[in-house]
């Protein structure tokens, strides 16, 4: 039928139905299309996303430790026959099951948006001891393996995934989390008399949260107009309250978040008016060869980036004049001068739009 509907579900077990990548970016990019009406299953947000133009099922609310993640595929399942969709999209290994069995009872298309290389996650994670790690990491790559011969297209949120994934064959395109500023209303200027740092998206050991604190701490004696804000969300507990210790007698120093998500516009505001942001992840296998939407969102608002040494990041940052790899513990004023002295550059490559028409290809 010419005017039939075509239904179009994504799907997370961790992620919010608002999610930054899933409906930030790729759903609402799939709404363009005529005839769709797209449906988004995860967990419950904060602050969820007002928006007729799409359907939200926040289905899943349990933690990321949880056993009730082994439960999540028959719920999921039940939802499908429920909205009976056209193409299913899944972004978490767990749902692949679900995927397949909904795709064998109705000719659906089954498409997995790889956002993340989950096994290398796993292994190189620091909440699990490292049994389970092994444990874990062997069942999601035998898992994604085994069923990879039922998924139509594999969506790869990174460039290296093509190198990582062996079960990928050649059905994928790559579609890369590059800057979408739609939600944000209104120009957002970087003030004159305060200069903003920020730290912003997971907080955690791997991703160096309290080194970067400790750095703005460091330049707060040379900068006395230093305010820093830590806007995010921390899976880990214990980590989270050394964070709390490490920033409860200065108040310079602003914590946003932290138990719960914090909204991708309020994190897209922060970026815009600070003058830098800090990325100090420590040396870890699974992100080494990524490079961070936080990257393209950065360059996009004209905010300048210390982060660690890593000689891709350097090259990609040194095109856009945009930032530069460091030694946390060698930063001071003059660096900082040093970075600031030329604005960011930015160009069409780094937008989502970009990416906007490999997607509508695929669907």
């Amino acid at each position: 039928m010419k005017n039939e509907v075509h239904k179009i579900v994504f799907a997370s077990v961790l992620k919010p139905c608002d999610d930054a990548r899933t409906f930030g970016r790729l759903a609402k990019a799939l709404s363009s299309k005529k005839n769709v009406e797209i449906h988004l299953v995860g967990t419950r947000s904060q602050t969820p996303a007002q928006d007729a133009s799409f359907v939200f099922w926040p289905l899943f609310t349990f933690q990321r430790t949880s056993l009730g993640r082994l439960f999540t595929e028959p719920v999921f399942l039940r939802q499908l026959l429920k909205i009976k969709p056209k193409t299913v999209i899944v972004s978490t290994y767990e749902l692949l099951w679900a995927g397949l069995v909904y795709k064998w009872m109705t000719g659906a298309q089954l498409i997995y948006d790889v956002q993340e290389n989950y096994m290398l996650n796993v292994l190189t994670g620091t909440l699990q001891p490292n049994w389970l790690k092994r444990l874990a990491s062997a069942y999601i790559r035998q898992k994604e393996s085994a069923l990879s011969h039922a998924v139509d297209h594999f969506i790869l949120a990174e460039q290296c995934y093509v190198e990582e994934l062996p079960f990928i064959a050649d059905r994928y395109t790559v579609i890369a989390n590059k800057a979408d500023l739609s939600v944000l209303q209104h120009r957002v200027e970087k003030p004159n008399n305060v200069f903003n740092v920020c730290i912003t998206g997971t907080l955690g050991k791997t991703y160096g949260t309290i080194t970067a604190i400790k750095v703005a701490q460091k330049l707060k004696a040379s900068i006395p107009n230093l305010e820093l804000t830590v806007m995010g969300y921390c899976a880990d507990a214990k980590y989270l309250t050394e964070i709390i210790e490490a920033v409860k007698d200065a108040d310079y120093i602003h914590l946003v978040g932290g138990v719960h998500l914090v909204a991708h516009e309020d994190i897209l505001k922060l970026t815009a008016k600070s003058h830098v942001a800090f990325m100090f992840y420590e040396s870890n296998e699974s992100f080494i060869n990524k490079i961070p939407s936080k990257f393209y969102e950065c360059i996009a608002l004209g905010t300048h980036i210390l982060t660690s040494q890593n000689l891709k990041w350097s090259q990609f940052l040194s095109t856009y004049h945009a930032g530069m790899g460091v030694d946390p513990h060698l930063v001071d004023a003059q660096s900082l001068n040093l970075l600031l002295q030329k604005p960011c550059l930015n160009d069409d490559f780094i937008f989502f739009e970009t990416e906007k028409q490999k997607l509508l290809a695929l669907v």
